[in-house]
């Protein structure tokens, strides 16, 4: 989906390119309205290529955030598994119960040290006790797939916009 958003915003670009060029043999032969409305409908068919770029960019950026700090959780987990496990073989040799269980604050806090400030409200709300769970990145893909729709929409739109000004100017 990405991929083919980026291709639909080169031609998009390239064909406006070739629009802005020959518009003075153009403008004979869609007429001044058509040849505005076909600018239009590429201007909002790169916009919503835009936004499906930043949709997919914000997606990304969370995946790879949220997988890293979860993969800082599992591994300072471990190692307080680890420690404490040492600490209650020594306390049982002294004849000593320990009960030593983990401040999920504390684990949460130190993981959080390793993610951007403007991203750990979203890591919080998604660490789980079963994993990570990219819905922020879920919701983004959703939006990148309708700003693409839209995306495409438009240029088809600029094509019909296009063939109709073309023929109406010739019969007319």
């Amino acid at each position: 989906m990405e991929t083919f958003s980026t291709w639909l915003l080169v031609g998009t670009t390239a064909t406006a390119t070739f629009l802005i060029a020959n518009s003075d043999k153009l403008i004979p032969l869609l007429s001044t309205r058509g040849f505005l409305g076909c600018g239009l409908l590429l201007v909002l068919s790169s916009f919503c290529g835009l936004w499906a770029k930043m949709h997919a960019l914000v997606a990304r950026a969370g995946v790879i955030t949220e997988t890293a700090a979860m993969e800082e959780a599992v591994k300072r987990s471990q190692h307080f598994e680890s420690t404490h496990a040492d600490l209650r073989g020594k306390a049982s040799q002294l004849g000593l119960q320990l009960d030593l269980t983990p401040d999920l604050r504390r684990v949460v806090h130190e993981v959080l040290e390793v993610v951007p400030t403007s991203m750990r409200r979203s890591v919080v709300r998604n660490l789980t006790e079963h994993g990570i769970s990219h819905r922020n990145a879920a919701r983004s893909v959703i939006k990148q797939m309708v700003w693409v729709r839209c995306q495409g929409g438009a240029f088809l739109a600029f094509l019909l916009q296009a063939f109709l000004a073309a023929a109406l100017t010739s019969l007319g």
